[in-house]
């Protein structure tokens, strides 16, 4: 039997286009990457097939969709498939393609409409709204560069709340219950690190901005890891790892305490014999919903 611990589960379909980067190397791929580390994510990614992702968005038993779409014009013919998808479950969607169907609805799902073209090298700012502080810290600007014919779309935002700015326009607009977010820019044209931490800001950004959407949307049965407590399975052991004195606790879905042990320090927890099903385990102030497989 393999036995496996699971912190938490997220399942993505999106699609993404890149005439500069290979499917690993795009931004959206990256910062799913990242974010494994914190959560159990799968997605399935239609790379460059715009008409196989529309078409699996009819059947997809994914919790969210994310559309990257820098350079696709036949994407527009999907926005009705989109806007279907965004009326019950989450969506963010980077298209720099508003203006093709400036009055769609899907842009009113998001509380947002168009206001006009990026035609220049520019800039964009992030105002405080909370999302961009983890698992990163997103710089308060990002500079793009232009990679792609079409730089995107300025916004205007309506009811949706501005989560990214242009000088004197709106780069992204967030619906005020947060399921749905329509990026003008592309954050594949963020190709600086100007924090100098390593990661790329549009990486940085997308990673943020994934995070938070799970989270608004109650996809994460977890809380954020705690600073300093390290909690994942290895093999048929549970590597926990503390740097103050903590208990761990595994209860049964039916609330039976099954294992209780002081941990200080880093330590491995055997998961061998326990049955199939769902747990609960508790460190110190930290609860996650844990599946036993």
């Amino acid at each position: 039997m393999t036995v496996m611990l699971v912190l938490g589960y997220v399942e993505l379909v999106g699609f993404t286009d890149d005439y500069f980067h290979s499917e690993s190397e795009t931004p959206v791929v990256q910062a799913l990457t990242r974010l494994t580390p914190y959560y159990e994510i799968t997605w399935t990614l239609y790379y460059q097939d715009p008409d196989g992702f529309a078409q699996a968005l009819g059947t997809s038993p994914a919790h969210m969709a994310i559309v990257d779409n820098n350079c696709f014009h036949s994407m527009a013919q999907h926005f009705d498939a989109l806007y279907n998808w965004a009326r019950e479950k989450p969506l963010i969607i980077a298209e720099f393609n508003v203006d093709t169907a400036p009055s769609h609805p899907l842009w009113g799902l998001a509380g947002a409409g168009w206001r006009g073209d990026v035609r220049e090298d520019t800039l964009v700012y992030l105002p405080e709204t909370g999302i961009f502080h983890w698992p990163e810290e997103v710089p308060d600007t990002l500079r793009l560069f232009k990679l792609y014919e079409d730089r995107g779309d300025s916004l205007r935002a309506f009811s949706g709340t501005p989560i990214a700015l242009f000088e004197g326009g709106v780069a992204a607009v967030m619906s005020p219950d947060c399921r749905v977010t329509v990026l003008g820019f592309l954050p594949a044209e963020a190709g600086t690190d100007l924090d100098l931490d390593g990661v790329l800001d549009g990486v940085e950004f997308y990673e943020d901005l994934i995070w938070y959407a799970m989270d608004c949307n109650g996809l994460l049965v977890q809380e954020s890891p705690a600073e300093g407590v390290e909690l994942r399975q290895v093999g048929l052991e549970l590597l926990v790892k503390t740097l103050e004195p903590r208990e761990l606790f595994l209860y049964s879905a039916a609330g039976r305490l099954v294992l209780r042990r002081k941990i200080f320090g880093a330590e491995r927890v055997s998961l061998k014999g326990l049955a199939k099903g769902v747990y609960i385990a508790r460190l110190g102030p930290k609860t996650t919903k844990a599946l036993v497989r």
